[in-house]
């Protein structure tokens, strides 16, 4: 006799575990230079995994830096890299947009952390940092 099926029956794909759209954003406007910092975090839940789904960001330099510094933004998830975002440059209004779709599961207790640095001397930038994911049941 051949057994067709799954052990225990058939379990359903994860966009039917009971989903959830998640998102998490930062945006900030005259931002003097720092080391990098952590401005949002989400941390998946007991018995729930989260897919990232998409990322996108944005830097625009909004006074110009005594000295100009590597300027970056960065979503991690489980302290893998999921998007990286780099600026380098000293001119009023020069900015940097980078958008992509990611597909990266994090499991429960995991984290997601949007973060930026600038490592210039004087001068402000911009930053908006935006990711949607999906949390579904493990």
């Amino acid at each position: 006799m051949v057994r067709v099926g799954f052990p225990g029956g058939p379990r359903l794909e994860w966009y039917d575990r009971n989903p959830i759209a998640k998102s998490q954003a930062y945006n900030g406007s005259g931002v003097a230079p720092h080391s990098m910092t952590v401005r949002a975090t989400y941390t998946v839940p007991t018995g729930k995994k989260a897919l990232i789904a998409f990322a996108e960001g944005v830097i625009v330099r909004v006074t110009a830096a005594t000295a100009v510094g590597w300027v970056e933004v960065l979503v991690q998830g489980a302290n893998n890299e999921a998007f990286r975002l780099n600026h380098i440059n000293n001119t009023v209004n020069s900015y940097e947009q980078g958008r992509t779709y990611v597909g990266y599961v994090l499991l429960a207790g995991q984290d997601i952390n949007l973060q930026t640095q600038d490592l210039s001397t004087g001068g402000t930038l911009s930053y908006n940092v935006f990711i949607t994911s999906m949390e579904f049941s493990a």
